[in-house]
């Protein structure tokens, strides 16, 4: 687009009048007989607008010599020369020095216009234009090889995300049936979003065809996604269904253990009827194919579980308690026949300690006496002598 620009803007300068020349404002001219400050700047404001406009044609113009490499000194030096005497008129005091530069603006207008000519401006801009012309026919050519290619690309990667969303549901519905679950309404969407795949294949080759198709698509996948999700709470409602069923099974066996044991059970047994009913509600629900029900149902059940389980903690607390108790009576009761035997058998020791006290009592005075009769002996035969 900027080339284009440039040349137009040559090809104005050094073939048609000089636009600066011709296109005087209107203010201007009718400002001879204006004598306020309003006037004045609506002639300087035409002299910028037009003088501006005429500076970019000189720019356009010394870029085409540029590029032609052509000698353009002199015409930016008249460009630059151009520039200031515009400066001036945009700082001019008074209508009369505004009117003298625009007539300078004129005669220098005039000036680069020759100075065009001279280079053959004009000429080169047509070269510049025709080449041009034919670089920008190979460009579309590359461009338009370019859009056929990202066509292609792109109807490869619709195909290909298509492929991948059958493959994804397909292994997704093989695994649901190894889990038991019914796939009836899966198959059935399935094969829905398997037919528009001819469809689409020959959508590929227009667009608004294409448009319609990938709409179709878009909506049987939604579909088929739903009927996934539908899949997946049956599948959770009937494992959670499986699992409360589990939990009154051992619940029932517990509550047996505790009656054997001799608890009283009543209230449990209250707590698991009630239970076991939201249960068998929850199955009938599943019967019916209500699986938000089952959903809703197992969750009351659970309230009412945690209060039965709290009711067995409990009774299984008291019953171990009942355990270490017994246990505790039973080894005080060893523990005391151990001290009533140790008792006796203490009571035995000292019995017979004290017996041989005795007996060595006896011995004691059995030498005494004999000591002190064979000391009399001694002293009568002292006495004979």
């Amino acid at each position: 687009m900027k080339t284009w620009m440039t040349i137009l803007f040559v090809l104005l300068l050094a073939v048609a009048p000089l636009a600066f020349a011709d296109e005087q404002p209107e203010n201007a001219e009718q400002s001879d007989d204006a004598q306020d400050t309003s006037g004045l700047d609506a002639m300087k404001a035409g002299i910028i607008a037009s003088g501006t406009q005429f500076l970019a044609k000189i720019d356009a113009a010394i870029s085409v010599g540029k590029e032609a490499k052509l000698d353009v000194a002199a015409l930016e030096k008249l460009r630059e020369e151009f520039s200031a005497l515009l400066t001036s008129a945009e700082q001019s005091a008074s209508k009369d020095d505004a009117k003298k530069l625009l007539n300078q603006l004129h005669s220098l207008a005039d000036k680069v216009r020759a100075e065009a000519k001279r280079a053959n401006l004009g000429s080169k801009a047509r070269d510049v234009k025709s080449a041009a012309d034919k670089a920008l026919k190979e460009k579309k050519e590359e461009l338009q090889k370019l859009e056929a290619a990202a066509a292609e690309a792109r109807k490869k990667a619709i195909l290909r995300q298509y492929e991948q969303h059958l493959e994804h549901a397909q292994k997704k519905l093989a695994k649901m049936k190894e889990g038991g679950l019914s796939t009836v309404t899966l198959e059935e969407k399935l094969k829905d979003f398997e037919a528009i795949k001819p469809e689409l294949e020959k959508a590929l080759e227009s667009k608004e065809a294409l448009k319609d198709a990938l709409q179709k698509v878009h909506t049987a996948w939604q579909s088929l996604q739903k009927s996934f999700q539908d899949a997946e709470k049956q599948r959770a409602a009937l494992h959670a269904l499986k699992n409360a069923q589990e939990l009154v099974v051992k619940m029932e066996k517990r509550a047996d253990e505790l009656r054997k044991a001799g608890k009283d059970t009543t209230e449990l047994d209250k707590a698991l009827q009630e239970f076991k009913s939201k249960i068998a509600d929850a199955q009938k629900a599943a019967e019916t194919k209500n699986f938000e029900g089952v959903k809703g149902m197992l969750k009351d059940a659970r309230v009412t579980f945690a209060q039965l389980k709290k009711g067995y903690d409990t009774a299984r607390k008291e019953k171990a308690l009942e355990k270490v108790k017994e246990k505790l009576e039973k080894r005080t009761e060893e523990a005391e026949k151990k001290l009533e035997a140790a008792k006796a058998r203490l009571e035995k020791r000292t019995a017979e300690a004290e017996k041989k006290l005795e007996a060595a009592k006896e011995k004691i005075e059995q030498r005494k006496k004999q000591l002190e009769k064979q000391a009399d002996e001694q002293n009568e035969e002292g006495e004979e002598q």
